[in-house]
């Protein structure tokens, strides 16, 4: 049995309880054993380290072997596949990422991506105001605005050049109110331009409303994309709701009240409410009381609803429409007036978005 001491003298002997025959006290009194290689279990026997851990992301610096991990201080686990400084690394099970874009901008792929579903909602068109014409004729108001299309797609991340250019279309500005007697209302604005996602993905805007006059003031037109944006609505002197529920893109406003030949002074009408809204609409605007309401807005990469119209007035000024949502649906139309009043506005139109989530 060999004997020796341990670093602080005490006396050590290779007991076979702890010691194998490999195993010998050296003439310093250190134990000397020989070298060991680590092995994995049979079907798994590629050499492999737990390299320590990192705030964020896989290592920047420093060198690393193939097989080497490391954890981050997000929860992430990362494998270098390629020996290096810092080798490539690959992510585990790393939880989606996420970004939404309410402006234009630029998307950089992050490391490790296998993935990335896209969802592009164009911007909507704005409402058109209402006419201004003389009592015992009829005046109507503006028709509202279309609203955006919406498209998704997932995308190998292979596929992918990054970094890609997102571009942003805001919402269509409303159509001005007049106040010049026997004057048609003012149209609304389309969109400012298509809204994509580089040249992956891309839907265009939805288009302005018309103006009313001594009749309708057309809808403004839906987007298009792989679901179609709808319609604004035709106002009508009784007012007319906005479009939703025929194509699942975004919703279009509802359109400016009218005023009969009584005369008498019609509501606006409500707004067009989508698939993420509940099928409830913004209501429109009640003559001589509440103002119309606003588009509600929709999740981060879904449309909400558009916006409510305004009402006529026999005197004074009428009501402006309201403005849709964000993101992709149509501004409400104006109502209309009598000489000497004040037609409504039309409302805006609610601005496009891109959401992009990567997965690992």
């Amino acid at each position: 049995m060999a004997q020796g001491t341990n670093r602080q003298g005490a006396a050590v002997t290779n007991s076979p309880a702890w010691f194998d025959s490999s195993v010998s006290v050296g003439p310093n009194g250190y134990v000397v054993a020989p070298e060991y290689t680590a092995t994995g279990l049979p079907g798994a026997t590629a050499p492999s380290r737990y390299a320590g851990a990192t705030t964020s992301g896989a290592p920047t610096t420093g060198t690393f072997a193939a097989g080497d991990f490391v954890v981050d201080l997000t929860g992430n686990i990362w494998v270098c596949t390629t020996a290096g400084t810092p080798g490539t690394w690959n992510v585990i099970g790393g939880s989606p990422n996420a970004q939404y874009f309410s402006a234009s901008g630029t998307w950089t792929m992050p490391p490790s991506a296998q993935q990335v579903a896209v969802t592009v909602i164009s911007a909507g068109g704005g409402g058109g105001s209402g006419a201004v014409e003389p009592s015992g004729t009829t005046a109507w108001g503006g028709g509202s605005g279309g609203s955006g299309a919406v498209a998704s797609l997932t995308i190998p991340a292979g596929q992918i050049t990054s970094p890609v250019t997102v571009t942003i279309g805001t919402g269509g500005a409303g159509g001005t109110a007049v106040s010049v007697n026997g004057t048609n209302g003012s149209n609304g604005s389309a969109g400012s331009s298509a809204t994509s996602f580089g040249s992956y993905l891309r839907c265009t805007q939805g288009g302005g409303g018309n103006g009313g006059s001594t009749s309708a003031g057309g809808g403004g037109s839906g987007g298009s994309g792989m679901l179609n944006g709808n319609g604004g609505a035709n106002s009508s002197v009784s007012g007319t709701a906005g479009g939703g529920g025929t194509n699942p893109g975004g919703a279009s406003g509802g359109a400016g009240g009218g005023i009969s030949a009584v005369p008498a002074a019609y509501n606006g009408g409500t707004g067009g409410a989508t698939w993420t809204s509940g099928g409830t609409g913004a209501a429109g605007g009640v003559a001589g009381g509440a103002l119309p309401a606003a588009g509600a807005a929709g999740y981060q990469g879904a449309p909400g609803g558009g916006g409510g119209g305004g009402a006529a007035a026999t005197s004074g000024t009428a009501q402006t429409g309201a403005a849709g949502a964000n993101p992709g649906c149509g501004g409400g139309g104006g109502g209309a007036a009598l000489n000497g009043g004040t037609s409504g506005a039309g409302g805006a139109g609610g601005n496009g978005a891109v959401l992009v989530i990567t997965y690992f």
